[in-house]
């Protein structure tokens, strides 16, 4: 999402809590993707515990620790690599056990 935003011209910082990006797989890995958005105008802030979202001059302010503050038009949150299903299930939806890639 964050190469989809700068390529359309918009200025992009990716925060992230874990130490890497794209926790779900090996860190080495991460950083290299990190390398490879920072190659691309994104600027990558790991380790970053978000706050709050304030309003700040008719912009968003995200503030995090340690010592973190971005300003911006837009704040897009996203959270969680495993969806909450429980819901579903006590209503009687029929889940499947695995996502068909391809």
């Amino acid at each position: 999402m964050a190469d989809a935003l700068t390529l359309r011209g918009i200025a992009v910082t990716l925060v992230e809590h874990s130490p890497t990006v794209l926790k779900t797989v090996h860190a080495s890995f991460g950083e290299r993707v990190a390398e490879e958005l920072q190659g691309h105008d994104i600027t990558v802030a790991t380790g970053i515990a978000v706050e709050r979202i304030e309003p700040h001059n008719h912009q968003l302010r995200v503030v995090g620790s340690p010592d973190f503050s971005a300003t911006g038009d837009l704040v897009l949150v996203a959270v969680g690599a495993i969806p909450a299903t429980e819901l579903a299930r006590t209503a009687g939806v029929t889940m499947a056990t695995t996502v068909p890639f391809g």
